[in-house]
């Protein structure tokens, strides 16, 4: 148990300095981020200011929009990605002789990843933006630690949701899942660019029959004290239930994908 701890870790600490080779990349990174964030918050003292109302205030927002970039970073997975890639060039078969199983190896890869992301580039821009336009404190104890869990669980079914797209990578060598996806779709229905309770009543309905919210948003609503911490086991019951689909939908296009596997190139 010891050694398979040990061999996480060091993937961990992998995929930390695969992200330090690129610091120059890393710190235009941080000023691109940087900029865009300035210019979102810009928007939203505009809007905020032409007497529209929003029920919302500019505090919130930018509490908002800084705890949307760290939980996003925090959840980021390229496991989709990095399939998709591997099938294309062939070398997917030398993941199959890894001595623990690809699915926990991209995982603890992805979190060294992140760690990386997450201390290096977003959160600068956070406490940058944080200074210059007030961040906001969890709406009580209870309501904290109800966002902790929630992130927790939002961590691994995101990740569960990545990885189980890379997979159909085994039968769309050119997976358009991994990249329009993401960057669309899950924008749109996890409320990452607008809060979901600012939503039309028939789109925000819409996202309670979907996984996506349950990633980032869900968390952030208990930390600006949107949601009651009643409804945490409702929202944790809804988390278990999603995680226990992509599970079993993971383990049934991993089985398949097994012996689907086609070397191209390599």
């Amino acid at each position: 148990m010891f050694q398979t701890a040990s061999f996480y870790f060091t993937v961990v600490r992998l995929g930390v300095k695969s992200k330090l080779v690129y610091r120059l990349g890393a710190f235009l990174n941080t000023l691109g981020v940087l900029v865009e964030f300035l210019m979102r918050i810009l928007v939203w003292v505009a809007l905020l200011a032409s007497g529209i109302q929003f029920d919302t205030t500019l505090a919130q927002m930018v509490t908002f929009m800084v705890l949307s970039l760290i939980l996003e970073s925090i959840v980021s997975s390229s496991s989709g990605s990095y399939i998709g890639r591997r099938i294309r060039d062939g070398s997917i078969s030398m993941d199959f002789t890894r001595p623990i199983h690809l699915r926990n190896y991209l995982f603890f890869s992805d979190i060294g990843n992140n760690i990386f992301t997450v201390l290096c580039i977003f959160l600068p821009v956070c406490i940058v933006v944080s200074l210059g336009f007030g961040f906001l404190g969890p709406a009580s104890p209870l309501q904290f630690a109800a966002f902790l869990v929630t992130a927790l669980f939002g961590l691994v079914l995101k990740f569960y949701y990545s990885y189980l797209l890379g997979l159909f990578s085994f039968w769309l060598l050119h997976n358009p899942f991994t990249s329009w996806h993401f960057r669309n779709v899950e924008t749109l229905f996890a409320g990452l660019f607008m809060p979901i309770w600012m939503y039309p009543d028939w789109l925000a309905a819409i996202t309670r029959f979907l996984p996506f919210r349950y990633f980032t948003y869900e968390p952030m609503t208990f930390y600006l004290g949107k949601a009651p911490v009643e409804s945490l086991w409702r929202v944790l019951l809804i988390q278990a239930v999603w995680l226990i689909v992509l599970y079993a939908a993971e383990r049934l296009l991993w089985r398949r994908a097994c012996h689907k596997l086609i070397v191209q190139g390599g």
